[in-house]
């Protein structure tokens, strides 16, 4: 046997170049799509309940103040992202509200949310926090909260999961103008980032509304 011979049936056991790029390609188009497909479901689907928020089943009398075991406030820090899993929850700074401080927020919150969020063009967005609201009968409630100062007015954006979800993006959209000062006297957290000498955004005064 020759070495031309030698040399086309080597050839011919190799596959073709262009059938090796063929492969690698479907093969990193498969794995683009698998992760995009988790990436979504990660973001938008886990940690979603179905059902209605807690700030829906106070309006509707399904649940009442006699109800609610405790609310906690949660420190956050927008830096890090908003929480997805109980043991991101876990690890944030808390602080448990009393009864009177409970009784008050039930009532804001059931009484002066609207739905959706009102769009403000370029609006001062200056303060988050997370509230946690757990009932006697159990399980728990997660409402995130955004505190912006817009045309001379506080207001405070909400963002209330269902019963037991843990993932911000599947919660329903609130808007919350008497809770700006509910928190100001309430979340302790605030009024540590609260400087008049802020040039960016403004400041919470004493005497607001």
């Amino acid at each position: 046997m020759n070495a031309s011979v030698t040399e086309k049936q080597t050839t011919a056991k190799k596959p073709p170049r262009r059938k090796r790029l063929f492969v690698v390609t479907r093969l990193g188009i498969l794995l683009g799509l698998v992760v995009v497909i988790w990436g979504t479901y990660s973001l938008f689907f886990a940690g979603v309940n179905p059902g209605p928020s807690v700030i829906d089943e106070l309006r509707a009398g399904t649940i009442t103040e006699a109800d609610i075991k405790s609310i906690e406030i949660l420190k956050f820090d927008p830096g890090a992202g908003w929480p997805f899993s109980e043991s991101e929850y876990s690890r944030k700074s808390r602080k448990r509200i009393g009864p009177a401080a409970t009784k008050q927020l039930i009532g804001i919150l059931t009484t002066s949310s609207t739905n959706g969020h009102k769009h403000r063009n370029h609006p001062t967005t200056f303060y988050y926090g997370i509230l946690r609201i757990d009932v006697v009968q159990g399980g728990h409630f997660y409402i995130f909260y955004r505190l912006g100062y817009y045309d001379n007015q506080y207001y405070v954006y909400l963002d209330a999961n269902s019963k037991n979800s843990t993932n911000p993006n599947g919660a329903h959209k609130y808007e919350n103008i008497p809770l700006a000062d509910f928190l100001k006297r309430n979340d302790p957290w605030y009024r540590d980032i609260d400087s008049p000498t802020s040039s960016h955004r403004p400041s919470f005064p004493d005497n607001a509304p």
